[in-house]
């Protein structure tokens, strides 16, 4: 006769039992891409970037000024140095040039916002409420919640609701005290000078585990279970090795110039997608609050070098996502969003918080054909639909047309306005398409009119 004891283990059992087939089937399919967002912080101004206008109430432009790679339309850097002078990549080209054929640009994007507490949050999420994962943590919790690397962040918003853990990964010195906890100095892969000796370090290992799987037969709730479970998966022989081969990766991008700290968090978080632990990847580049003398050049005050110092870390990261065959064969997308966007000159010759801006998507590898690139969606206007002039940039509604998000006449009934979560669930539609398991974005659903995600990031 059973017992109680052995009628819940095998009840237990039979759960594992079943889940088990669909783990395997979840793991013949495609592998979703990895996702890296970036963000802005302080609220970019996109006339200064990725949706230019020639307007002296807004930027120092004239129409002669403003540059295109295709489609996409874009801001000069500098115009002192006679011809207007573009943002540049790290090896000297013009990075909208360079990268324009991978790139869709979003302009008009509602953020019904200009709290800078609020923005990031809208950014990646969609909503202006809390309770939400961003869209890298929804990527992630759906995809390897228990990968030791899962969710890489280096600083900014990264809300996860349970989702999933945190990486923190802007500091590679910090990242490897993490993957060897018995080195004095994990910048010193080579020293001998450890905590423990190695052979005390490896029996102590040895002996969580053999506690880990005692604690395994005991009878406990499915809950504890399932945790037990997770931390012992994560202790096993298997981890520890690799989470070694890591730090060694960890090594090599250290090394070398170190560049901005932006461009330090790019190389960590390539290691760390490359190495197959790692989904998505949150990425921190600031100095954007520019309320006074926005125009200067001096690396100080002025919004165009911190759009610089952005294209040199986009730059390394969308070149070394080029570079890795597997990260091409898997496909990437890198998202770059900001709080919101900015008013015209103020009286000392800064921008203000004003709710629209714009955000860009890259789409790399496998990930090109299910977005294409070399594309613009949404349109600007510095007037209202009465044509008086505005304090800053209004989005202009859209609709959809032939499979298409076109910008709709201000009098069209069918036009609405682009917002945020348009653009995140426009994004999920391609991560779920892509081989991402929808369960997991379904517990968050993004309330819409239209409710079916735009055609934002379809390719032509």
């Amino acid at each position: 006769m059973l017992n109680r004891r052995a009628l819940l283990k095998g009840a237990c059992a039979s759960l594992f039992m079943s889940a088990a087939p669909k783990v395997a089937r979840a793991q013949a399919a495609p592998l979703p891409p990895v996702l890296v967002t970036v963000e802005a912080d302080g609220a970019w101004d996109p006339t200064y970037f990725c949706d230019p206008l020639a307007d002296a109430r807004f930027t120092p432009w004239q129409a002669s000024h403003l540059l295109q790679a295709g489609a996409v339309r874009y801001a000069p850097y500098r115009i002192d140095t006679g011809a207007p002078q573009p943002y540049r990549s790290l090896d000297g080209q013009d990075f909208f040039q360079k990268h324009a054929s991978r790139l869709v640009v979003v302009n008009g994007v509602d953020h019904e916002t200009v709290s800078h507490l609020v923005g990031p949050r809208v950014a990646f999420t969609g909503l202006t409420r809390p309770g939400f994962p961003s869209i890298g943590a929804l990527l992630a919790g759906a995809t390897a919640p228990d990968a030791p690397l899962a969710f890489l962040s280096a600083g900014g918003f990264t809300a996860t609701e349970g989702l999933v853990s945190v990486t923190r990964g802007d500091n590679l010195t910090a990242v490897r005290s993490l993957l060897r906890t018995n080195a004095t100095d994990p910048t010193m892969p080579g020293s001998t000078s450890r905590y423990q000796d190695a052979a005390v370090h490896d029996l102590v290992r040895l002996k969580v585990r053999e506690r880990d799987t005692r604690a395994a037969l005991q009878l406990v709730m499915p809950r504890e279970q399932a945790f037990r479970e997770r931390l012992s998966r994560a202790r096993t022989l298997d981890v520890a090795q690799r989470m070694e081969t890591l730090a060694t990766a960890f090594d090599a991008a250290a090394s070398g110039t170190p560049g901005s700290a932006l461009v330090q968090a790019v190389r960590g978080a390539l290691v760390a997608l490359g190495s197959g632990d790692c989904v998505a990847a949150h990425l921190f580049s600031g100095d954007f609050d520019s309320h006074s003398d926005i125009d200067s050049l001096n690396g100080i005050s002025g919004h165009r070098p911190s759009l610089q110092t952005l294209c040199n870390g986009l730059d390394a990261l969308l070149d070394g996502i080029a570079a890795s065959p597997s990260l091409m064969a898997r496909g990437a997308l890198v998202l770059v969003s900001s709080d919101f966007g900015r008013t015209a000159y103020n009286a000392a010759r800064g921008k203000d918080h004003w709710p629209y801006t714009s955000c860009m998507l890259f789409a790399l590898g496998r990930a090109a054909t299910f977005v294409g690139g070399g594309r613009v969606v949404g349109q600007t206007s510095p007037l209202g639909e009465d044509g008086a002039p505005l304090n800053g940039l209004r989005g202009k509604r859209v609709k959809v047309e032939s499979g298409r998000v076109v910008v709709a006449d201000d009098a069209d009934s069918a036009g609405f306005r682009l917002r945020a979560a348009h653009v995140q669930l426009a994004l999920r539609d391609v991560l779920i398409r892509m081989g991402a398991a929808p369960a997991v974005f379904n517990r968050f659903p993004l309330a819409l009119v239209p409710a079916a995600p735009l055609p934002l990031f379809a390719p032509p």
